[in-house]
């Protein structure tokens, strides 16, 4: 599902940069709100990430 919500952000990004050459403003506009919620869903079905955090106390020498 992740795969084919990239799939859909590149290629929706490219038909509005299409549109926008071609002075289709509105249609530029909506293709990148389109190229934004697939991009959004993609993140939405992206495996869970692990941050890791380390902290390092020195201690003074005796």
């Amino acid at each position: 599902m992740q795969e084919t919500a990239r799939y859909i952000e590149d290629l929706s990004e490219q038909l509005s940069d299409l549109a926008e050459q071609c002075e289709f403003h509105d249609l530029a506009f909506l293709l990148k709100m389109a190229s934004e919620e697939a991009r959004d869903a993609a993140r939405a079905h992206a495996p869970p990430t692990v941050h890791l955090e380390c902290s390092v106390t020195y201690l003074p020498s005796p």
